[in-house]
């Protein structure tokens, strides 16, 4: 099995993305097994699933433009569950023909995998993990904006991001925070991505947080979002008292609250 497992992370060194299909095949198991080897890898970082197969990703290094937060791995796996249901909730906000931006963030990571039945849609990223994750999805067209990669984040920032922006206006853009709070609004934890979530936020007509509950009534390195101009902040998991006295603010303020584990989901209009 080990051996197994060496080789399908050496089949990804090129940087290719590669099916369960394909792994089936190669190494003569069920797609079961080939799935459960995906899934060990994952949690041990050595690559990122995707659906219907696996991509490399490549070594966490220094980012760009500040302060880092984890590697996206790393990000990745924490809170899990709650991220997955707020991908869900922010997801059943959308309709055919809609068009939406999804950041470098692990929780807009999570958004991609249940957004692909959409018919129509068009996406606008920055994130290799999430256009990964749609390369194969029919019907749905994927802008990527490229410029300076962050092997960090595993997306592009910088000037370049900006200019491949200019003439887009999507309805609505999922972001994810670092920290939020009424203060100081929504927040990453360096500039550049600070710098690369206020131009997302400027070319669309709604902005939607999604922040696990562990975010809320934390500060983080800076603002991209002041409270005001959030439209909808999508939640989930416990809230602490700091938590849930955030919350009640942000909902005075005029902020729209999803707990996405606790309300139904509305299903997308067709």
């Amino acid at each position: 099995m080990q051996r197994r497992l060496d080789e399908i992370c050496g089949l990804l060194r090129g940087g290719q993305r590669i099916s369960v299909a394909d792994l089936s095949a190669k190494f003569g198991v069920s797609d079961v097994t080939i799935r459960r080897d995906l899934q060990l890898l994952e949690d041990a970082g050595r690559l990122l699933r995707t659906r219907g197969g696996a991509a490399a990703i490549p070594q966490a290094g220094e980012g760009q433009g500040g302060a880092s937060n984890g590697s996206f791995v790393d990000r990745l796996q924490q809170a899990r569950p709650e991220k997955e249901a707020i991908g869900r909730a922010a997801v059943a906000m959308l309709r055919p023909d809609d068009s939406v931006i999804l950041d470098g963030g692990s929780t807009a990571f999570l958004a991609a995998h249940f957004l692909r039945d959409i018919p129509r849609l068009t996406v606008v990223t920055n994130s290799i993990p999430a256009i990964l994750e749609l390369v194969d999805a029919p019907g749905v067209e994927v802008l990527a904006l490229g410029g300076v990669f962050n092997r960090q984040s595993m997306e592009f920032v910088g000037p370049a991001v900006a200019t491949q922006l200019a003439d887009l206006k999507a309805r609505i853009a999922f972001l994810g925070a670092d920290g939020l709070t009424l203060a100081r609004g929504a927040q990453a934890s360096g500039a550049g991505a600070v710098e690369t979530a206020r131009l997302l936020t400027a070319h669309a007509q709604e902005v939607v947080v999604l922040a696990d509950a562990s975010k809320l009534g934390r500060d983080s390195f800076g603002t991209y979002l002041p409270a005001e101009k959030i439209h909808t902040l999508i939640t989930a998991g416990p809230l602490d008292e700091r938590a849930e006295e955030e919350v009640v603010k942000l909902k005075a303020c005029g902020v729209r609250i999803v707990r996405a584990d606790q309300s139904p989901l509305i299903p997308n209009p067709t």
